[in-house]
């Protein structure tokens, strides 16, 4: 116990040394933090982050890797979103934790959202699912929300049906009985206009936890290598260039999204129903090369097997991993891997997967 005071003590005198220093720091900058623009100096220390206490032990979020002081419930909701031109910006991206990106009809990509850190109040446009997504659902295990999709009897298309009775929680806005969860925006015309409100959904089922006790490694000294990876071009199943592209930024260690060369926003409400704009910004890049085959139906609907194993390309704070993905049954996970065969590290944060058709290869500027 007296080693334990004696710990704490040392830690809070250091703690307040540092903050008078700081203090000290700003007096010289009082002019210009008045004036609104605040030297560098003064930005600098305002970020610097206290030292931890070492008593007080950090939990990582199973979907992020961000650290809480206490474990954060494992409370994750997976959210269908649109990805046509009549969609952008989409809402709620940024608030994500991994979202998947993978073709659906023609070039047009849809996005699956996995939100567990943050369940925010608005989230959309919500669009309809397909047979691959609910495969991702399998792994997660999370409640799964979408508006409708592809009702074929005896197709492997179909996204109904007693085989995807593991889903324990499916809302499914086409469905007249989910009304509550979902509503019309009037700014954007059908069917680019559905959104929903993930902290209904948690009030509605307060018990829910994932069944999922483990899953991708976080650490705060992710994987690496030697090669450099500054823009990364994701074609996807377009012969378009740009199509999808993502852009290192050294100062915040993140990739930004661009499409057809544009920047790709999304809007961000807060608890309070403020709206910001921002770039979707990535803190982990996971291109997984994928077996893709399209059936000769009336829409062409395309069919992914989620488990099996390929090549993948991973891309985290400006470098490329060359290494590979297994999923060995539907019940496993996804595992990715370095080339030596080890299990990658990922960076503390959100995360993207490109499900890259393997017919095409993605183009890499150092």
């Amino acid at each position: 116990m007296r080693l334990q005071h004696l710990r704490r003590t040392v830690f809070y005198l250091f703690a307040a040394t540092l903050l008078f220093c700081l203090c000290a720091c700003k007096k010289d900058d009082t002019n210009s933090f008045a004036s609104g623009t605040p030297s560098d100096s003064t930005v600098q220390s305002s970020l610097l982050p206290l030292p931890l206490d070492p008593d007080e032990p950090l939990f990582r979020s199973l979907t992020s890797g961000r650290t809480f002081s206490e474990q954060p419930a494992f409370y994750p909701i997976m959210v269908i979103i649109e990805n046509s031109g009549d969609a952008r910006p989409q809402t709620g991206l940024m608030q994500a934790d991994i979202i998947y990106e993978a073709p659906v009809e023609a070039t047009i990509t849809r996005f699956a959202c996995l939100f567990n850190d943050t369940l925010p109040t608005v989230v959309g446009p919500v669009r309809s699912a397909r047979m691959y997504y609910l495969g991702i659902q399998q792994e997660w295990d999370c409640i799964f929300m979408h508006y409708g999709g592809p009702d074929l009897s005896g197709s492997e298309a179909t996204v109904y049906g007693s085989k995807y009775d593991y889903i324990r929680v499916r809302l499914n806005g086409i469905q007249g009985k989910y009304d509550d969860y979902f509503w019309r925006s009037s700014d954007r015309s059908a069917p680019h206009n559905v959104y929903t409100d993930l902290t209904y959904v948690k009030a509605q089922y307060p018990d829910y936890l994932s069944q999922r006790s483990e899953h991708w490694i976080f650490s705060d000294t992710p994987s690496s290598s030697t090669l450099l990876a500054n823009k990364i071009h994701i074609p996807f199943v377009s012969s378009k260039e740009p199509n999808v592209e993502f852009v290192y930024d050294s100062a915040t260690k993140t990739y930004l999204r661009y499409e057809n060369g544009d920047p790709f926003y999304t809007y961000t409400v807060d608890a309070s129903g403020n709206t910001s704009t921002e770039q979707v910004a990535v803190k982990n890049l996971i291109v997984q090369y994928i077996s893709m085959r399209t059936l000769d139906d009336a829409d062409h609907h395309r069919i992914i097997n989620m488990v099996g194993s390929g090549d993948c390309e991973i891309f985290i704070e400006g470098k490329q991993i060359s290494g590979s993905w297994a999923r060995n049954t539907a019940s496993d996970i996804t595992h990715y891997y370095d080339a030596s065969g080890e299990e990658i590290l990922f960076a503390a944060g959100n995360t993207w997967v490109a499900l890259q058709p393997d017919t095409k290869t993605i183009t890499v500027t150092p």
